[in-house]
């Protein structure tokens, strides 16, 4: 994981908690869209592509399992996501970033969700291994019982072994909870503190561009190569990163053992 993404994940580590959110929470769009030189699509052609960059809430999400029980991680959010024009839901930023042409955004907003990812990738393949291995055992033990009662009581011990290592594989290489969470914060939102809004601002002007020419319009100037997110002549409505938010206090339920915490 890269600095951005480990910067990130250590705040949001340190903000999550094990309650639900509290009734009343607004997820979603929550300020106006960023004022951008693509402006509003011009036609219905460029709104079914069109994308806006607002301010935004959202509920990231984790869980994590002891083979016992398993603890669900939740944590309230708040950045900048994308939005389909007249949409209040956020995009799923691995579906936009590729046709934003900035490979250095995507490489580290990706970053945190692709070690996910892989963590996920290998835990299951731990959990194919040992199932497999134990059903392999058992039922080498089930055919041979009767004629080497012996041979097949160390297949089937064999296949339970097999099948627990695979177990306590599959336990150790799941991602963490928290890793989860601050997963899931990258894909709904980005971060004024740990993302580059102006990478972020010329991405979504660039995706805006490539639809209006798809659908026969004048391309949009570029996002001018000296523009600062939240700053200049090309200040966006929404230019503060969004203030500290902290989640609702314990109610009852485990939580993360730090009482009210800053959500990044």
């Amino acid at each position: 994981m890269n600095k951005r993404g480990l910067t990130w994940g250590a705040a949001i580590a340190a903000g999550f908690v094990l309650v639900g959110c509290g009734p009343g929470i607004k997820t979603g769009r929550i300020g106006p869209t960023v004022p951008l030189p693509s402006g509003p699509p011009s036609s219905a052609c460029e709104s079914q592509g069109w994308l806006e960059l607002a301010q935004s809430r959202a509920i990231a999400t984790g869980t994590e399992s002891t083979g016992l029980y398993t603890t669900t991680y939740r944590a309230e959010i708040e950045g900048y996501g994308v939005f389909r024009p007249g949409s209040d839901d956020n995009v799923s930023l691995p579906e936009v970033l590729p046709g934003f042409g900035e490979p250095a955004l995507e490489e580290a907003h990706m970053a945190p969700i692709r070690a996910v990812e892989a963590a996920e990738t290998r835990a299951i393949v731990w959990g194919v291994v040992g199932l497999g291995g134990m059903a392999a055992g058992l039922g080498t033990a089930a055919a041979i019982q009767e004629d080497s009662p012996t041979g097949a009581a160390v297949a089937g011990i064999s296949g339970l072994i097999v099948g627990l290592i695979g177990v306590v594989g599959m336990l150790v290489e799941q991602p963490s909870g928290p890793e989860q969470v601050v997963a899931d914060a990258h894909r709904q939102l980005f971060s004024a503190k740990v993302d580059d809004m102006s990478a972020v601002a010329r991405g979504v002007n660039h995706s805006n561009a490539q639809q209006r020419g798809r659908c026969g319009g004048v391309a949009p100037p570029d996002v001018p190569a000296d523009y600062v997110f939240g700053g200049g002549e090309a200040q966006p409505t929404v230019a503060a990163p969004p203030p500290p938010l902290h989640p609702p206090p314990d109610r009852g339920s485990p939580t993360s053992g730090a009482g009210e915490q800053q959500i990044w």
